[in-house]
This record gives structure tokens, C-alpha cells and sequence, in this order.
């Protein structure tokens, strides 16, 4: 398999998103590639981070407010 390099792919593999065979290869392909191995961790490491993220709830008049502040 040739590099990868593909951040879609990458992250369809990580989601499972990929039939039986190509995930069989990128799994091949990452074992040998330093470079899409890297590629994955940063993947890996930028889900973390927004998982991580608290959700928070935004004030009732938010919507309300922020159309005005648009209109002017």
C-alpha cells in the first residue's frame, strides 16, 4: 500500500469506517510507516483534546442577543 497520507481515510479508519480489507492494510501500512503513524497519534491526540472539552450551555437570550448585535 502506498502512503496513506490522507487525513479522511485515517479517520474513517480510526472510526472503523473502512471495509474488512482496507482496514486490514492500513493496519499493515501503519505498522510500517512512521510517517501515517505519526499522522494517527496527532489524530488521536486532537480527539482527546475535543472529548475533553466541557460542553456548556449558553445563556437563554444567547440566540436573541447575538441577532441583535448582527443587525447593527
Amino acid at each position: 500500500m502506498k502512503c496513506i497520507r490522507d487525513e479522511l481515510m485515517l479517520s474513517q479508519y480510526r472510526e472503523k469506517d473502512l471495509d474488512a480489507e482496507t482496514m486490514e492494510q492500513m493496519t499493515s501500512h501503519l505498522q510500517e510507516c512512521p510517517v501515517c503513524r505519526k499522522e494517527m497519534k496527532r489524530l488521536e491526540t486532537a480527539v482527546k483534546i475535543i472529548q475533553s472539552i466541557e460542553e456548556v450551555t449558553p445563556p437563554r437570550d444567547y440566540l436573541e442577543a447575538m441577532h441583535n448585535h448582527l443587525k447593527k
